[in-house]
Parts: structure tokens; sequence; C-alpha cells
């Protein structure tokens, strides 16, 4: 492998040359690019390689969660958008995030399980109009949601929620009365901010107009939707981006026909309509694209980024600006270049990591979407790497990963990082998590880094799921998937006892049902598996009471077969028992896999815990497996009205 420092040394040389040919190419006369009235300064300095382009990230992964939408032909769109809008926040010292649902298309609050890298779901909706596109703010116990569609419909009107944290009970609940409806009509990407004296304020683009409204004498009382009267804002047909900082509430819009990028700012209770005048940041041919992320330290520092449009001028040169950083310090505005045309950045976002006081700066390339690259630079010098940037988020599946979102929260070394993406052509969602130098969320001082490998030094529950938090009628949440062509009916929860609940499998046609839930990855150590069931009604295949997948393939299961006969995996052969499964009693049936030799047991218990079967040491069906993954259970087919009912999963890794 070269030498990093022989890399360096290569990379600043050749960085030259293309300079050099950068000016030979240029004709006389001619600006490196279209002329720009600035009044942020811009300093042009050379641009040098972090020793580390992957800092300040330590022990990234990149997860690929499951879907937000598990139909073939897409449903929902842009489930990450917009690039104003944050759909992630901290919390209790956890990441949460506003996510969609891929069987209902609501969009509820998730957890994230720092162990096992998977969101849980809350069950509580903030949405469920699957094409309105959230921002979440959090402060204080409280989350705070704004969430619009796009069309000219009272459908998609602009809609405020609140919701309160209990972290005695870890539990979300929505306020009474709530949401507030703020518009006759949807709005291109709306965003929320809390003032310092606690007053909320929305902002977003109607018909055109940049438009801001903002709650009275309680959350519930709001005032009219109104267009501040300052330069830029009658036909400001962009977007439009917001934070509350230093006793003011700023606003920082892209307009294409002026060719430029506005902010303005609001002090807490001055009248609605004492706006400071327009300051326009950038000004030029093609310097306004509709594109724009801000956030802010509490320090009164803003920084912002914006995507020009210089790509669509013709002749353009590849080393003009596409993505820049503008950061306000001392209320002076600048600018620094992210990145360069010929890098095909889009759709950017900043966050703020105070413990090593770094800008991060995440990009879509190409355009159409591929993957996720980062770039960071210090606060106090905000000179970017030159290049796409380190890829982070990127899997072989997921070709189209775009639109990545994450907290309007300062980042640092307690709280680590996550940055959520989508694909809209696979359905899926992938995040990147990673430490900032600290101990991950929700792992203590020495434990292990982010990411579920390697094995802990103690045992570890990757699954602990009972249905009772659920409704009876509700959806099979969605960190269990049902694989294509495998949905053949329903799956909800339904009554088991009293007030316990369970997940009932039922056949609608004569194919096959068969959720399937992932955990982390586990390549070493054992993984054991547990699980209630009750066989309801058999058909003519085997109905399957547990099995263990590594590489997206069986290692072993236990199962039922057409006579009600346990039939227990083992290599590339079943075992017919002879012990029966009695329709409509549970049992418990456990599965307790090796991982480095490849060999499983099996048991099977009645209700009141008597051994019924024990196998031990069985050959893992999958010969070339490495790991374990996940685990599937499945009802009969053949037939409709097949099925059976399972509760209590509980997986888990031992070293």
């Amino acid at each position: 492998m070269m030498d990093r420092r022989v890399a360096t040394v290569l990379a600043v040389g050749l960085t030259g040359v293309v300079l050099i040919f950068g000016l030979l190419l240029t004709p006389p006369g001619a600006s490196p690019r279209p002329e720009a009235s600035r009044p942020v300064a811009r300093t042009f300095l050379p641009q040098v390689s972090p020793m580390d382009p992957m800092a300040p990230l330590v022990d990234p992964v990149t997860v690929v969660d499951g879907f937000f939408d598990d139909r073939s032909e897409r449903t929902v769109k842009g489930v990450s958008r917009h690039k104003n809008q944050s759909k992630l926040f901290l919390a209790d010292g956890s990441w949460w995030g506003v996510l969609q649902e891929p069987t209902t298309r609501e969009a509820r609050i998730m957890r994230l399980d720092w162990t096992t890298q998977r969101w849980h779901d809350t069950g509580v909706v903030v949405d469920d109009r699957s094409y309105a596109r959230a921002d979440v703010l959090f402060f204080d116990h409280t989350l705070y949601v704004t969430s619009a569609g796009g069309s000219e419909s009272p459908a998609h009107a602009v809609q405020v929620a609140v919701f309160d944290y209990d972290p005695k009970t870890a539990h979300w609940s929505a306020r009474p009365d709530y949401p507030v409806t703020l518009t006759n009509t949807g709005v291109e990407s709306s965003v929320i901010e809390r003032a310092d004296d606690g007053t909320l304020w929305v902002t977003f683009i109607e018909a055109g107009r940049l438009l801001v409204a903002h709650s009275g004498r309680d959350l519930h009382d709001w005032v009219a939707p109104y267009r501040p009267v300052v330069a830029g804002t009658e036909v400001a047909t962009d977007q439009v981006g917001m934070v509350a900082v230093g006793g003011e509430v700023l606003l920082l819009w892209s307009n294409q026909n002026d060719d430029a990028i506005y902010a303005t700012a609001h002090r807490d209770g001055r009248p609605d309509d004492d706006w400071a005048e327009s300051t326009v940041l950038l000004q030029g041919l093609k310097l306004a694209d509709n594109h724009v992320n801000i956030k802010a330290l509490p320090d009164g520092r803003v920084f912002a980024a914006v995507k020009t449009s210089l790509d669509t001028v013709p002749n353009n040169q590849p080393g003009w600006d596409q993505i820049l950083l503008l950061s306000r310090v001392g209320g002076v505005w600048s600018s620094a270049q992210v990145g360069q045309i010929r890098d095909r950045h889009t759709r950017p976002i900043v966050l703020l990591d105070t413990s090593s006081a770094d800008a991060l700066v995440f990009a879509t390339t190409p355009f159409a979407g591929g993957t996720i690259v980062m770039k960071s630079a210090p606060f106090s010098d905000l000179q970017f790497q030159v290049g796409r940037g380190s890829e982070v988020i990127a899997t072989t599946a997921d070709a189209k990963l775009n639109d990545s979102t994450s907290t309007k929260q300062p980042l640092d070394a307690s709280t680590g990082l996550v940055v959520l993406a989508s694909d809209d052509t696979t359905g899926h969602y992938t995040h990147l998590a990673a430490s900032l130098g600290g101990p991950a969320p929700g792992v203590p001082t020495g434990g292990t880094p982010a990411g579920p490998e390697p094995a802990p030094p103690e045992p570890v529950v990757l699954v602990n799921e009972t249905s009772d938090i659920q409704s009876i009628g509700d959806r099979l949440q969605p960190l269990w998937e049902i694989p294509p062509g495998r949905g053949d009916g329903t799956a909800a929860y339904v009554r088991r006892a009293g007030a316990n609940l369970a997940v009932g499998l039922r056949t609608t046609g004569i194919g096959e049902l068969r959720p399937c839930r992932r955990f982390g990855t586990t390549a070493t150590g054992h993984v054991t598996m547990s699980i209630d069931v009750r066989l309801d009604r058999q058909g003519s295949f085997d109905t399957i009471l547990l099995m263990a997948r590594g590489s997206g393939e069986e290692l072993g299961s236990i199962r039922v077969d057409q006579g009600g006969f346990v039939r227990v995996s083992k290599a590339n052969n079943r075992e017919r028992t002879k012990v029966r499964v009695v329709p409509g009693r549970w049992y418990r049936v456990e599965l307790d896999l090796d991982v480095a030799e490849r060999t499983f047991n099996a048991r099977v218990l009645d209700a009141a815990g008597k051994e019924l079967l024990e196998r031990t040491r069985q050959p893992w069906r999958a010969v070339g497996a490495l790991v374990v993954e996940g685990l599937c259970v499945a009802s009969s087919s053949g037939a409709r009205g097949l099925g059976m009912t399972f509760d209590s999963v509980r997986v888990t890794r031992i070293p």
C-alpha cells in the first residue's frame, strides 16, 4: 500500500497540475466562473487534504434498514426529503427519527438501537399522509413537527404536531388537539424552529412566495401565514431554511428568478412587520439553486450548505463551485467551496461537530442518486478537501441512494452521528452511524465501537420483542420484512390472552406468508433464539415455527409438516420427528447457533415448560454461510385461511 505521506504529496502535486491546466484552458480575460455580485467574503486558499479523510468519524458503519415502501412500484417517493428538513433528532441519550412505516405508509417515531443498528417502531403516528414530508425539532422532552404535501389541495396542508416524551417510560404521546393546520394548500417543504422566547415558527414557499407563521398566546394559537415584506420574498420560487439563534429567527433562501441567495432576520418579541432588510449573500448568473440546509451553534455562528446551478452555464469549467458552505461569524458572512462541478454533488446537508470543531457536509453523487459522500473542515478554517469526498453510505443493492438527512442539533463526542438516506428504486432506508471520538450512544465508556461487530464481552440482547405495546389490528411493525413473493396474507396484532397480544399470520391466497426479522450480523460466538408459537391451521406445506438465517440462506429451522409432526433441519435434509404439534396450543421453540462450528441445537417445549424435543450439534443447512443475521417464521401455504400466531421473540448474542 502506498505510504500516506507519499500519497498526500502526489495529491497536492496533481492538484497543482490541474490548476495550471485550468488557467491555460481559460480564455484570456475570462473569469474562472460567471461574473457574480458577492457581498460575502470569498477567499481562494490552497485546499489541503486531511490526513484522515473520514475524520472526525470513528468506526463508521453503514446499515441497510429495510423498506420504507415494500411495493415493487413505489407508492412513496423521496421519503427522506427535503434538503432543508431534518428527520432525525437526539433525545434521552438515543437517536430517534420520523420514518415511514412501509405497510401503512404512515410517518412514525422510531428509535435507533445503537447495539443492533436497527430502528424500533414506537407505533406513534406523526402523519398518516404518505405524501407529506416532515421536519422535526426536539427541545426539552418535546418533539415539534411540521409536515405538508406539495400539491394544491387542502389535503396537503401544512400541519404542526407536538409530542411529549416521558423518560421514565421512554414513551411518546401526542398532545391533545393536534395537529394544527396552518394553510389551505400544499407547500414547498416546510420547516419548524423554536425561538429563544418559546415562540414556534414555521416557514415555507407557497405559490412562489416565502411565507412564515408563528404561535401566539399558546401553541394552538397561530397567526395566519404572511410574507415578510423584504426583497426576494415575493418571487422566492425555491427553498427556505431557518434557524433560531441569539434572540432572533434567521431565514435563508434561494431565489432563481433573481439568481440570488438572501437572508433576513426577525428579533424575538418584535412586531410581525419588523424584519431586517434582506442581505444578498450570493448573486450572479446561476448562483442560486433550490438546495438550502442551515444549522447554528449556540454561540450564534451559522452554517448553510447551498448548491449552485453553474453546471447549467454554457462552457462551464469543471472546477467551478457546485456546493458552497456559507458561514456567519460575528455578523459577517463568508463562503467556501465544498464541491466542484466535476464532483456532481447534489442535495447537501451540514452537521456541526462541536467536539472536533468541524463542519461536516454530506451530499449525493451523482445528481440522479448513487452514494452519499462526506467532507469536513474546521469551523475556524473552512478549507475542504478537493475531490468527491469520502463515500460513507453506499450499498450494492441500493444504487440510487439520495436525500441524506439528520438532526438540527449540534453534535459532540457524547452523541455520535447518524445520517439517513433512501433509495426510491428499491424502497430502502440506509443509514450511517459513527462515533465522534467518544462512546457511542447507549454504549458505556470502555464499551464497543459503533456497529454490531466485534461481539461484546458480555451477552447482548439483539431482539426482545413482545406484542403488548401494540394495538389489536395494527400491522406487524416494519422491522419485520416480508420478502418479495412471500406476502400472500396479513400479519397483524391479535389478542393472545387478556391484555396480552401476539402476531397472527393468515393467508389470503394460496401463497406463502413469511415475515423475517434482521438484527446485527454476528460472525463469532453463539446466537440464541426463542419464540412462543401456536399453530392455528395447517396446509399442505410446512409451517415454519422458527428459522435462523445467514447470508440470506437457511441455517437451521423447526417446522411442522402436513401431518402436524415437527421437522428439524439437518444439513441438506429435514428430520421428521415423532413429536406432534396440537393446533391451538402454545409452544416455546428455541435455536442455539454456534457460529464457529456451524452447528445448532434445537428444542421444543410445551406451555408448561416441559421439553418435548431436543436435537444437538445439527450441521447448518447453508454450508457456506459464515454469519447469523436474522430469523423468519411462516404460515403454511396452499389454501386461504391458513395461519400461525407468535409472540415473545428474543435473540441474544453470546461471545
